[in-house]
């Protein structure tokens, strides 16, 4: 089968040809570029091939391996006739373990390149990469059961998340941040009983998380002057904001406030239409609910795969 690239027919080992060549002086030798052909036809399949080559080879300059090919294969693609492009095809597969993965190039029913058992390097990302191209190409990708970020990544957006809340409430004065937190505060001490053992530091019929509240933000106060405050005859310091900050977002695992997520989401680019929450549980948005664990960090589950995606969708667009 042949592809035409502005008018011109190509066929599979001329594309192979290409995607194997380091220099348009290796895709010459290797027949690439039929030099009698070109010259009698004004050496006009010389200068296709040689614009197709030379936009590859620029975009594929300083690469890791395996991005510098699927580059060069989304390159030959980008320059095929409209009504080929869904012929050119990215399948990616990964073992089970995720130890290693796989990947195929195909143009129509034939495949033209393959490569097996490449170690999955988290760090480089390869792999996210081509498995964002395999999307955009709609070809056959890897079924990920689950998306489940590790400590250190939770811990660094926890932390993130506070420290922009603060700086939004402190330096910005963003009056909802301190609306919301008043509102917390509402949601969890209002009801309880007047003899609630919580009021006198012990463990009572609200939880564990309001009684932390009480302990953590009101720790010198019996119920009459909590309720001071949340009738707001009583104010709030910048130390009972700043650690009702901590509580809701770094050191709480059950309670994770939304709208701070929100918040935080359209500051740092973050599609927070994708989250959903149903059941006290943050998952994304068209996946099963079980795709995040519902450990009691499933909103940050849920931010570290946006910003998996927002990552991959930055290095895509810088590649190709």
């Amino acid at each position: 089968m042949a592809i035409s690239i502005d008018n011109y027919a190509f066929n599979e080992s001329r594309i192979q040809t290409i995607l194997n060549s380091k220099s348009l002086a290796d895709a010459q030798r290797m027949g690439i570029i039929d030099y009698v052909m070109d010259f009698l036809r004004g050496w006009v399949k010389h200068a296709q091939i040689q614009k197709l080559f030379e936009q590859i080879d620029d975009l594929s300059a300083g690469l890791d391996s395996e991005v510098e090919r699927l580059v060069r294969f989304e390159t030959l693609r980008g320059l095929a006739a409209q009504h080929h492009l869904d012929k050119f095809r990215v399948d990616v597969s990964i073992a089970l373990d995720r130890s290693a993965w796989s990947y195929t190039f195909s143009v129509g029913d034939r495949q033209i390149f393959a490569k097996e058992n490449i170690a999955l390097d988290c760090e480089r990302g390869d792999y996210d990469v081509y498995l964002e191209a395999a999307r955009r190409n709609s070809s056959a990708m890897p079924d990920e059961a689950s998306h489940h970020a590790p400590a250190t990544n939770v811990a660094a957006l926890k932390r993130d998340m506070a420290a922009f809340l603060k700086e939004e409430l402190f330096e910005k004065e963003n009056e909802p941040i301190g609306f919301y937190l008043a509102d917390a505060v509402i949601t969890n001490l209002k009801d309880l009983a007047h003899d609630d053992p919580i009021w006198r530091g012990e463990p009572g019929n609200g939880g564990a998380f309001k009684r932390r509240m009480r302990e953590e933000i009101f720790p010198h106060e019996d119920r009459a002057a909590v309720m001071e405050y949340l009738s707001g005859d009583r104010t709030y310091t910048d130390t009972q904001k700043s650690a009702l900050i901590d509580l809701l977002v770094i050191t709480d695992k059950e309670h994770q406030y939304r709208a701070f997520a929100e918040i935080y989401c359209d500051n740092r680019q973050l599609d927070f239409s994708k989250i959903a929450f149903a059941d006290n549980h943050f998952y994304i948005d068209g996946k099963d609910t079980d795709f995040i664990p519902g450990d009691g960090n499933c909103l940050f589950h849920c931010l570290d795969y946006l910003q998996q995606q927002k990552d991959v969708a930055a290095r895509i667009s810088a590649y190709v």
